[in-house]
């Protein structure tokens, strides 16, 4: 009872802990993970967006042009950078042309700008505050990340995988941006994780839970932008494949789950993309026009026809898919430029990693020991290596233009459970050194 309740506040301090070091990093860059300059200005287009958006509902009200992210171009005085829509909320600026942004609903606009449209800071205090809100948030879903590792792998795999979210400079300076609302990208991940840690715990599975939360985690990452949705949803399914291997379910479990995750995450994307015409045929004019503009938006970005698409999109549908995919496994990660840290540098140490867990239990008391749940990270680490790889595969066309985005998505989840995985293997050798040596004995006789 006594350990009980000190693994619960170790537990708790560790969050805490987690917490507040991730959200130094995603406000701050207080680790000086990124170089200054690129997390200053990182995204800033993207999230202009969103500040247009809170500028003309603050000045023609919430539901203006049919609640759509957008920008104020022809601004008297404006440089024509992004800057001016910060300009614009801080009253520095006046006037200009709202142009709408039709990629998505937009909810984040929505949202910020209610927030904002009733609190009595000042502009550059109010975007200070959506930052800090908006990176802490996204810290703590990733310390429930590492807390599950935690208790799931140990310490040492915990602290391998803050360190290496810590020393990751795509996610710190996507990590407080108001258009990517970075969190929502993690959320089905770590709903299925809850879900089936909760059933780990002696609670009952439900299939009618399981549903509606994966249907509202996933609806709210796409109602706030439909990128990286392939590699969110390979995500979603990856804790599924760790727990049927660890736990032994029978592939009729695993199948009705993943089924049942699968339509609600299907259902989500589908009631999104309904609301979203709506939304469009009521700025177009018409259901038909807001149909044409999420066709086009799709072929731009995936496989389409490079003669139906403007000029600046056609190279990047016309360009071989293998030399995308070797574009992003020659990218750093880690570390800036060095080559170590390097994506392919990178899957070769989880190569390592997992060869040394599932092959080498006999040269290894402890990993013997832990061999079952060990193949299961393993299977967990390597179904999680096609999440990003499926948005590179599916959506192409992106991926070829966005080089300067997209290796981010090594992180969801890939490199948090390789790393997960790293941990655990050096923390069971560590655990045979010490036996080998009798250091707990000694240290008993010490005592």
């Amino acid at each position: 009872m006594i350990f009980s309740i000190n693994k619960h506040l170790s537990d708790i301090f560790f969050l805490l802990f987690s917490v507040v070091i991730l959200t130094l990093g995603f406000f701050y860059n207080f680790w000086n993970t990124a170089d200054e300059s690129w997390f200053e200005s990182h995204q800033k287009y993207s999230e202009s967006l969103v500040i247009g958006r809170m500028v003309t509902a603050k000045e023609e009200g919430i539901a203006s042009n049919s609640m759509l992210l957008g920008e104020y171009s022809n601004i008297p005085s404006g440089s024509g950078h992004p800057q001016d829509q910060y300009r614009l909320f801080g009253k520095s600026l006046e006037g200009g042309e709202y142009t709408t942004y039709n990629g998505q609903i937009g909810l984040q606009g929505t949202v910020f700008s209610i927030i904002g449209k009733y609190t009595n800071f000042k502009p550059g205090n109010t975007i200070i505050l959506f930052n800090l809100i908006t990176s802490f948030i996204f810290s703590s879903l990733l310390s429930i990340i590492i807390i599950w590792v935690s208790r799931e792998f140990g310490f040492v795999s915990s602290l391998f995988v803050l360190f290496s979210i810590v020393c990751s400079q795509w996610l710190i300076v996507f990590g407080r941006n108001l258009y990517w609302v970075f969190w929502t990208m993690y959320l089905p991940f770590i709903v299925s994780l809850i879900l089936l840690q909760l059933e780990d715990c002696g609670r009952k599975y439900s299939h009618v839970i399981s549903f509606f939360s994966i249907y509202f985690a996933v609806m709210l990452k796409c109602v706030n932008g439909y990128e990286y949705i392939s590699t969110v949803l390979v995500a979603m399914v990856t804790p599924y494949v760790y727990y049927a291997y660890s736990r032994g379910w029978k592939f009729k479990k695993m199948s009705g789950r993943i089924m049942v995750v699968g339509a609600a995450s299907l259902l989500a994307f589908f009631s999104t993309i309904a609301v979203h015409i709506y939304q469009l045929s009521l700025r177009f004019g018409s259901i038909q026009k807001g149909i044409d503009s999420i066709l086009y938006d799709v072929a731009k970005r995936t496989h389409g026809s490079s003669d139906k698409v403007e000029e600046v999109y056609r190279a990047s549908l016309e360009v071989d898919l293998f030399a995308v995919i070797m574009t992003y496994l020659d990218v750093p990660l880690f570390g800036g430029v060095s080559s170590w840290g390097k994506s392919i540098v990178i899957v070769v140490i989880f190569i390592i990693a997992s060869f040394i867990g599932y092959f080498l239990q006999k040269y290894s008391p402890t990993i013997y020991k832990e061999k079952k749940k060990l193949i299961a990270l393993v299977l967990m680490v390597w179904f999680s290596f096609f999440a990003p790889l499926s948005w590179y595969i599916l959506a192409k066309g992106h991926s070829y233009i966005h080089i300067h985005m997209n290796p981010v998505l090594w992180h969801l989840p890939f490199t948090l459970l390789g790393f997960a995985l790293v941990g655990k293997v050096v923390g069971l050798f560590f655990m045979d050194y010490l036996k080998n040596h009798n250091i707990f004995q000694k240290i008993k006789l010490d005592l």
